[in-house]
């Protein structure tokens, strides 16, 4: 196998990145299909099989940003491969979990470790062209819807055909797999160091003080808090409040993800010719609250366009974020992307792992009706903070200045 520096390296390190994300993304968001077998099994009320879905992402919360860090000195090789490995052994571990205080455990540990597939956008980034490299970060972002939809359609047939402890342990032979992809295909591009980065470069506190990183960070995270709360509980509307079987719901779900996996890179090659990565994101910001009125409605009086519409708002809540990412990695120079993916991963993940807690908390307490109509809010202060006249659009300056740093 040559893993040489030819025209078509960039594409394949692009496609590891993607496979390597989605082998662990089908478990922080491939577990919401089986939302309701967990539930199940245990007896847990909302809230409480929202902390159980949550634990991969608060590992993640706490891990990402070191080892995006850790990208940029030691290579995604090495972070990556190892990450995954590790990873699948704690999912095997919470196969054997005796109850969700073990399981939640054993999760945390999993998104600890799988956290550093999500860093491989750098990977991506720093095989393409400066004009490139906000479409590359964008495509890799495909990932996580990829992997998602993968997870809602095996992990119920799973649960169902043979037990909830079963579906850790396929989760644990996809990040086996997605480890060996790391290992073989991800390689630094000729031009790159291959040691750890010189004294010269900027460090990460550069990212720290880049104030168009932070907002962007920060309107990804609210639109997530939407996002997330959708994919973590359509599946459990469908089942609890429509009557639908597991498998169904699941089929449904995997559409919603894959036809967001298809969006997050057909709006970034949009971004990519509108030359606004911003504008499209804040486009379907506003778009993502008006769909998640309209669910509110539709669960209150016309169940019939419930499903409809509930795959509408995942796709409208999560296809941005690959244009985000992009836009982050447009603010910074290369040897830093890895970093402010870091920085805006921790923002998002954050958001992930509070949502499903929240949202079940707060439908224990309101309802279906009234809690999908509350998601419109943070789709809304995202869209605000899309706004801010600190996202004008990179100028040629510093669009080169960021190129500089490779």
């Amino acid at each position: 196998m040559t893993h040489g520096s030819g025209p078509n390296r960039k594409w394949i390190v692009l496609v590891a990145a993607v496979l390597a994300q989605a082998t662990f993304s089908a478990t922080y968001f491939g577990l919401p299909s089986i939302g309701s077998e967990i539930a199940a099994a245990d007896d847990l009320s909302l809230g409480e099989v929202g902390t159980v879905l949550s634990a991969p992402l608060f590992g993640m919360l706490l891990s990402v940003a070191i080892l995006g860090a850790a990208a940029d000195r030691f290579g995604e090789r090495a972070v990556i491969g190892s990450g995954l490995a590790i990873a699948a052994g704690a999912l095997l571990g919470a196969s054997t979990a005796d109850g969700p205080a073990a399981l939640f455990g054993w999760l945390v540990v999993a998104g600890l470790f799988g956290a550093s597939a999500a860093i491989g956008g750098r990977a991506a980034a720093a095989w393409f062209p400066s004009d490139q490299r906000a479409f590359a970060v964008s495509a890799r972002q495909s990932a996580p819807m990829l992997g998602a939809a993968i997870g809602a359609l095996a992990l119920p047939a799973i649960a169902v055909s043979l037990s909830v402890s079963h579906t850790f342990v396929a989760l644990a032979i996809a990040c086996l797999a997605g480890s060996g992809i790391a290992f073989v295909f991800l390689r630094r591009p000729p031009d790159e160091n291959n040691g750890p980065l010189r004294a010269d470069r900027p460090g990460p506190r550069a990212v720290l003080g880049n104030e168009p990183v932070l907002v962007l960070a920060g309107a990804a995270a609210m639109l997530q808090l939407t996002g997330v709360s959708l994919i973590a509980f359509t599946s459990i509307l469908l089942v609890q409040e429509l009557g639908w079987h597991v498998g169904t719901a699941g089929v449904l779900l995997a559409a919603a993800l894959l036809v967001s996996a298809g969006a997050r890179v057909a709006f970034g090659w949009l971004s990519q010719r509108m030359r606004s990565r911003v504008g499209v994101i804040r486009g379907l910001a506003l778009a993502s609250g008006a769909s998640v009125l309209l669910l509110a409605l539709a669960v209150a009086a016309f169940e019939p366009a419930v499903a409809a519409l509930a795959a509408l708002a995942i796709v409208l809540a999560v296809s941005g974020n690959g244009v985000s990412a992009g836009a982050v990695s447009e603010r910074v120079p290369l040897a830093l992307v890895g970093t402010a993916l870091g920085v805006r991963m921790t923002a998002t993940l954050a958001a992930n792992a509070v949502a499903p807690i929240a949202f079940g908390t707060v439908l224990g307490i309101v309802g279906w009706e009234v809690g999908l109509a509350l998601l419109c809010i943070p789709a809304a202060a995202s869209a605000l903070l899309l706004s801010l006249p600190v996202l004008r659009a990179p100028t040629d300056a510093e669009t080169s200045a960021a190129a500089g740093g490779s």
